[in-house]
């Protein structure tokens, strides 16, 4: 007969709460915790952005809530992307930044590749 294993409490990878887990590889005390800071997390769940994106993609910060060229509203903030207007991704400049959605995204990238006018 299957006897169920007693784990050791521990802390939650997150907010440190003293829990007590159902299997031994479970980090978070809670499905709360776990998508707050756990492996799904992408850093851009609700909208937020952690340090370690910015660090790395400084123009998120000036990220819009639609689309500037067709106006499309997205569900969630992950459907827009930042697009460097001049091409030049080191140019990080607010004046050279632009929110696209993907596909108007894909269509800028194409134009300026000279895919098609």
């Amino acid at each position: 007969m299957y006897k169920p294993v007693d784990h050791l409490e521990r802390s939650c990878s997150w907010c440190e709460t003293t829990f007590k887990p159902k299997t031994k590889h479970q980090n978070f005390c809670s499905k709360t915790c776990y998508k707050r800071h756990g492996k799904k997390f992408k850093g851009h769940s609700n909208g937020i952005q952690e340090n370690r994106d910015l660090n790395a993609r400084p123009y998120i910060k000036y990220k819009k809530v639609k689309c500037e060229c067709c106006g499309f509203i997205p569900k969630h903030l992950c459907q827009l992307d930042v697009h460097h207007i001049d091409g030049n991704h080191e140019n990080n400049n607010q004046t050279n930044l632009q929110t696209l959605c993907a596909n108007c995204h894909r269509l800028e990238t194409a134009k300026q590749l000279g895919w098609f006018k």
